[in-house]
């Protein structure tokens, strides 16, 4: 998970579930590719990599299937109608605005979504 996850956890609910689970903190990236496999590219998290291992800006590596039921599970405890083994043919969202209100989000339209966007 990107380090957004951090600011998107609370507000999910999901927070000390994700601090539990135990899954591995990532504080930044190094990358190699090309001919050159000497030559390393490190990305610390964080603006400008000045903030790499605050708390705020650590991604979590997460085992699908776990980070999947954590939500689900969430979700229920919540409130939310959970049913497995269902087939999804559409998702309706008949207030998203009110939605996104509700938990501090401006809600803007795309001015020219691309064919298929659904709000």
């Amino acid at each position: 998970m990107p380090a957004t996850v951090q600011t998107l956890a609370p507000l999910l609910g999901i927070k000390d579930r994700l601090d539990d689970a135990d899954f591995t903190v990532k504080r930044g990236a190094t990358f190699c590719w090309g001919d050159r496999p000497d030559k390393l590219w490190t990305l610390p998290f964080g603006p400008g990599g000045s903030l790499a291992g605050h708390p705020d800006f650590s991604a979590l590596n997460v085992a699908r299937p776990e980070f999947d039921a954590l939500l689900l599970e969430t979700a229920g405890e919540a409130g939310a109608e959970v049913r497995r083994g269902a087939d999804v043919h559409a998702v309706s969202a008949p207030d998203t605005e009110a939605a996104y209100a509700h938990l501090g989000f401006i809600a803007t339209k795309v001015p020219n979504p691309p064919q298929g966007f659904v709000y």
